[in-house]
């Protein structure tokens, strides 16, 4: 019979793996912002002035600069506001893996098992089978939420192609032609820019798949790896 040798690393190096892939996905959402940060610019416009707003700077409560706050918040608004709109629409995009990931369903398992403990057990038919009509229930209810949540994935990714198409000049002409020539049907490919597509691409799938990786090496890491240390 042929042997089978397996290795685990040891927990260590699964340590510095994850550490390191949050690093990593950490640098690339400061990359991956800039497209909103555009877009919410764009949507505001010209920034009116608020009334009354300026009378708050110098607002103090316990000797604490709360007016200081204010004002940072209102010379920062906008980059709120850009960073906000991605951080809403990036979890919309990996809503679902996270439902689904081993560590969400051990918590789901482990209530219901608890659930089963404290309400009869094998004391009762009775119980068990109201408990098994509760767990369909509860099964039905969150496939409708991941496929309610999946049907807002593929929205959100519609909005970020607009957005990053927005960003990048993917066509040398600009935005505008690009969209003018798409409705007229009239698009020269000689005018598109590989580079500026490249982004596009890298900036609408990069976040999700470096999200996966560090997501299934986190969980290695705190399944506990191989304990070499």
């Amino acid at each position: 019979m042929r042997a089978t040798y397996t290795y685990s690393p040891p927990r260590w190096i699964l340590g510095f793996t994850a550490y390191s892939a949050i690093a990593v996905l950490a640098f690339f959402c400061i990359l991956n912002i800039q497209p909103w940060l555009g877009a919410a610019k764009f949507l505001a416009g010209d920034t009116p002035n608020i009334p009354l707003l300026s009378s708050l700077y110098g607002l103090k409560i316990l000797f604490l600069p709360i007016g200081e706050s204010i004002r940072w918040l209102a010379a920062n608004i906008l980059m709120l506001g850009g960073i906000f709109i991605w951080a809403m629409v990036q979890g919309i995009q990996i809503a679902p893996m996270w439902v689904n990931r081993p560590e969400s369903l051990r918590k789901l398992q482990g209530r219901a098992a608890q659930y089963l403990k404290e309400n009869g057990g094998d004391k009762s038919k009775d119980a068990q089978a109201a408990i098994a009509r509760l767990a369909a229930a509860m099964d039905k209810a969150l496939t409708q939420e991941l496929d309610t949540l999946e049907g807002m994935r593929v929205w959100a990714y519609c909005l970020e192609l607009v957005v990053c198409v927005f960003h990048f000049p993917i066509y040398k002409d600009g935005s505008a032609a690009l969209w003018s020539d798409l409705l007229s049907w009239n698009l020269y490919p000689d005018l598109l820019q590989p580079r500026e597509i490249a982004m596009v691409i890298i900036m609408m799938g990069g976040f999700e798949i470096l999200f996966r990786i560090a997501l299934s090496i986190w969980g290695l890491y705190k399944a506990g790896g191989a304990s070499h240390e």
